[in-house]
């Protein structure tokens, strides 16, 4: 197993566990977060955001985003994947159903502008 399979399992077992997506993992606060987005200034800052919605499916929770890339209006999903088959193509075959809630409410508390 690479070093990484021990952190993976513990994430997965915690989203199982409290399905909360804004967990502190190892020690990674806020502040640390707000430290690596000075360090590096992300594509799409929260102002770019122009709509974020949390929805559940029967196969699993999605966070959908629209936002603004390069002057263009975009829009974007996320899910959580458990497992993934590698043959003959690479594609998840589980999803986690998870709570996006506090995610879109941070974001939302951040932007200066929102629609």
């Amino acid at each position: 197993m690479k070093w990484w399979g021990a952190i993976r399992t513990r994430q997965i077992v915690r989203l199982l566990q409290f399905k909360d997506v804004m967990v502190i993992e190892d020690g990674y606060t806020e502040e640390s977060l707000k430290t690596d987005l000075e360090i590096r200034k992300p594509k799409i800052s929260f102002n770019d955001i122009l709509y974020i919605e949390s929805k559940e499916k029967v196969w699993g929770s999605v966070l959908f985003l629209d936002i603004i890339e390069d002057g263009k209006e975009k829009k974007i999903q996320f899910s959580v994947v458990q497992d993934w088959v590698k043959y003959p193509i690479s594609a998840p075959t589980k999803f986690l159903k998870v709570d996006w809630s506090r995610l879109v409410k941070y974001i939302k508390d951040k932007q200066i502008v929102t629609k």
